[in-house]
């Protein structure tokens, strides 16, 4: 017997994964990765570069084939990262609507069109933040590091650094959202 899970959802804990869900996860990966790329195109070029720089890829050009192939790649594991946490996450939120009445007014109405998306949005977005700041909060000072420009310091890349991590919280909201609605159709 599979586990159920809220919202009467179709997923499970298992790790048995659908065709058309795993063409969904990775349709939801890129479109978040373009939208990541291009906000980090747009308000800080060198979060890409650095991004691209991670893989070796030293271009502007290469920052996006590193935004869209990362983006794609961790599309799969954020399956298995909403299997692992919905439960204890829907409890938590319940906990603190119960506790706080303007929370009540902002999640009753989302949650009663589409509780489910809700939910895998906001998971989404604490997946896409883990990511973002690992990013750029360790993997970047280590291959800059390695580069031999350890010199270059956080400091020196706040507006880098928060732009790339930002441009991952999209990106995760993205997903969360394309994946919730395939869970919810």
């Amino acid at each position: 017997m599979r586990p159920t899970l809220p919202f009467g959802s179709r997923l499970s804990l298992d790790t048995d994964m659908e065709t058309g869900e795993l063409g969904v996860l990775l349709v939801g990966g890129f479109v978040g990765g373009a939208l990541a790329g291009f906000l980090m195109w747009v308000f800080s070029s060198p979060a890409l570069l650095l991004l691209g720089m991670l893989l070796g890829l030293q271009s502007l050009g290469g920052g996006w084939i590193a935004a869209l192939a990362v983006s794609v790649f961790l599309s799969v594991p954020f399956a298995m990262f909403v299997s692992g946490s919905i439960n204890g996450f829907v409890n938590r939120v319940i906990m603190l609507s119960r506790e706080s009445p303007a929370l009540q007014k902002v999640l009753v109405p989302m949650l009663n069109r589409s509780a489910l998306t809700t939910t895998t949005a906001a998971l989404g977005a604490l997946y896409g933040l883990a990511i973002g700041a690992i990013g750029y909060l360790v993997l970047v000072p280590i291959r800059l590091a390695i580069a031999g420009l350890g010199s270059v310091t956080l400091a020196g890349l706040v507006v880098t650094t928060v732009v790339g991590i930002v441009a991952f919280v999209v990106y995760g909201t993205v997903l969360g959202v394309v994946y919730g609605m395939l869970l919810e159709s």
